[in-house]
């Protein structure tokens, strides 16, 4: 049977092609060398997912795990749990749900996971993997329901605050460019900046918008699609995020200065 060698300041320690004949020993040996962890990374999947489906070897991590005094060694062997999952396929992908949801219920999971892991996992119960990915999909259902609150939110703004008041017709370019001389002397709006898009703030955005609104009368309704995708195409950024920023921080700014 071939073997695969793993190096640590100990001897070298074999670890057969069949993971399942490794001993709890053996692994706990691995464990103590960042070098041994890191090689038995790098082995087959199918080999890492039967010490994930061990339970002699699971129950080892978990003593392992227990028997830290130093939290930051716990930690570290935690984190070695995480990848061996990762490496493994065994971490549940996300199907159809959207990257960003799945990336910030994965980063949450896996600190819940840092956090919880030596007190409530029981390794008779399920493997290490069947834990993790049940509530790594609990943990997208929160943040779809925060997302869904927050859109709630944003939609009651939007009702609150509405879009720039529309000029009368009569005088509508004087009146244009009356508020876009009001915008260009407030010091407060270019404080007021997009989150993660720091190069877009409400001065900016509420100038471009009024330019807008004085060269093409057909987009005075703010409420046209075209108008965003025209500003996010220039800022480079999401346009459904420009909007509900300048919906929700610089309208509101833009209408105290009108009172």
């Amino acid at each position: 049977m071939p073997t695969l060698i793993l190096l640590t300041k100990d001897p070298p320690i074999l670890v057969e092609s069949k993971i399942t004949d490794m001993t709890p020993d053996e692994l706990n040996q691995i464990l103590l060398s960042p070098l041994a962890r890191k090689k038995l990374l790098r082995i087959e999947k199918h080999k890492l997912r039967e010490i994930i489906n061990s339970i002699s070897l699971r129950e080892s991590l978990l003593n392992y795990v227990r028997q830290q005094n130093d939290p930051q060694e716990a930690n570290e062997i935690i984190g070695f749990i995480i990848q061996i999952i990762e490496k493994s396929g065994l971490m549940w992908g996300g199907g159809k749900i959207p990257s960003d949801i799945y990336e910030e219920a994965l980063s949450r999971n896996k600190e819940w996971f840092l956090k919880d892991f030596a007190q409530k996992y029981n390794p008779k119960l399920s493997s290490i993997s069947t834990w993790f990915n049940k509530y790594l999909k609990w943990k997208i259902l929160d943040v779809v329901r925060e997302i869904t609150k927050q859109q709630e939110r944003e939609d009651n703004d939007d009702a609150q605050i509405d879009n720039i008041p529309s000029p009368d017709q009569f005088s509508f370019n004087e009146t244009i460019e009356e508020w876009r001389e009001l915008v260009k002397d407030s010091p407060n709006l270019c404080n007021c900046r997009m989150q993660n898009y720091h190069h877009v703030d409400c001065k900016l955005l509420l100038i471009d918008i009024l330019d807008i609104l004085h060269d093409n009368n057909h987009y005075a309704d703010q409420r046209n699609p075209y108008l965003w995708e025209i500003l996010a195409k220039k800022y480079k950024v999401p346009s459904l995020s420009l909007k509900r920023f300048c919906k929700s921080r610089c309208f509101r700014g833009f209408k105290g200065l009108l009172d």
